[in-house]
């Protein structure tokens, strides 16, 4: 692997880290609202607070924190070599950019929801005070692996 890619590499790991303890107290937020009979977002932060105080913004934090890691890392390297990829591949659109930054679109858009959703799912069902034992005995064991990819097509509308 290039040198430019492992520091392209190392840096979105980096604004992965960085961005977690931000990111992801809205993300928790957002899921709760989302999945909540609460009529605010405020009925449902003070709801997080008074059964988990301060730790109920990171729950779910360790899957959040390397699906950022994994996402962060992989992204410009993946958006770099698709498109470096598909003007190989496809050298009669040399000089006309959009086929070959559509294709780069679909790959970027097939990794990003074989790798990463999977991940979200998880993060998901412990922001839900599912748990992770419970996801996989509950869900995973009736459903299999496409309990993993529900959603998918929506990286796709």
């Amino acid at each position: 692997m290039p040198a430019d890619i492992e520091n392209v590499m190392a840096l979105g790991a980096l604004r992965g880290i960085a961005g977690f303890p931000l990111e992801h107290p809205f993300d928790v937020l957002k899921l709760r609202a989302h999945s909540s009979p609460l009529i605010s977002t405020y009925s449902v932060a003070k709801n997080l607070f008074q059964e988990h105080n301060i730790k109920g913004l990171y729950l779910g934090g360790y899957t959040h924190f390397a699906k950022l890691v994994v996402k962060e890392s992989f992204r410009w390297p993946v958006v770099a070599l698709s498109m470096k990829f598909w003007k190989r591949l496809l050298p009669e659109y040399e000089n006309n950019h959009i086929i070959p930054k559509l294709a780069s679109s679909v790959t970027i858009a097939l990794f990003k929801s074989s790798v990463l959703l999977p991940v979200e799912r998880l993060m998901v069902a412990r922001v839900n005070e599912e748990g992770y034992r419970a996801f996989f005995k509950n869900r995973f064991s009736k459903e299999g692996i496409s309990s993993l990819y529900k959603g998918w097509s929506i990286y796709f509308a």
